[in-house]
């Protein structure tokens, strides 16, 4: 019988366990940008086409600012393209000027202006294609849209009477009285069609400000007016007619935020 003696040499090893490894954002895989909505509250204002027919003494006027509000969400894909629809308003106006020294024979520079603003809703459909991405916080896209409104119960908004009376002192000491009334037509909805171009500046991480200019294509008319201007005492008098389309041009200022 053979026994064999040996002799074990044992040591200590040590293993230091691997880094788990970082998990990968999938969204940045492929060099893919993560997709991500977004909400917008904004102000937009309406510059609108009229035609007025009435003669020398009627010249159209400005109605003014015209501004209106409206919240928009929308998908942003992969920063390439975005889809938004939304809620806001939309003001037709019609608006003239009547020169008083002309016609009624009243101080060089008189006259006075008249208008009417009918207020609709508006829900606006709208694709977008980035055109221009110069960093990640700064991005220009054109649009693409199409919009729908309808008249706004107790919506109209007026710069002046569609009935009432002035007056002012002449030269030769006599006074000077007249008469306005005017009617009007208006649709109670309509379709219209855009393109423009918008521009996003993102300050905060979330949080950014949009621009956007946009020109919109409806129908001719919309809001249709007439009326005339009455001297009281000989009677003398200037009728007018005046038309406005959805035709026109857009510009808006929001704050939009991201959401994931």
């Amino acid at each position: 019988m053979v026994v064999y003696v040996g002799i074990v040499h044992a040591q200590n090893e040590h293993y230091t366990p691997s880094p788990p490894k970082p998990k990968l954002d999938s969204s940045l895989i492929y060099g893919r940008i993560k997709s991500h909505y977004y909400v917008r509250v904004e102000a937009s204002t309406f510059r609108v086409r009229s035609h007025l027919a009435g003669g020398e003494f009627f010249s159209p006027a400005p109605y003014g600012l015209n501004a209106k509000a409206g919240l928009i969400a929308g998908f942003n894909y992969r920063d390439k393209w975005e889809v938004e629809m939304g809620l806001k308003g939309l003001g037709v106006y019609n608006s003239y000027r009547f020169d008083l020294h002309n016609s009624f024979g009243a101080p060089a520079g008189s006259g006075f202006g008249e208008g009417l603003r009918i207020s609709y809703m508006h829900i606006p459909v709208t694709g977008k294609v980035m055109v221009w991405r110069p960093s990640k916080k700064i991005s220009a896209l054109g649009t693409l849209g199409i919009g729908y409104s309808w008249y706004r119960k107790d919506g109209i908004s007026f710069a002046g009477p569609m009935r009432g009376q002035g007056g002012l002192g002449l030269p030769d000491g006599s006074m000077l009285t007249y008469t306005i009334t005017s009617t009007h037509i208006k649709k109670s909805s309509f379709v219209t069609g855009e393109v423009g171009l918008e521009l996003n500046w993102f300050f905060l991480k979330k949080l950014g400000l949009t621009v956007a200019a946009k020109r919109l294509f409806g129908p001719a008319t919309v809001l249709h007016r007439e009326g005339q201007v009455v001297e009281d005492t000989q009677g003398t008098t200037y009728k007018f007619t005046s038309q406005t389309g959805a035709n026109g041009t857009s510009v808006i200022v929001g704050l939009r935020y991201r959401l994931y």
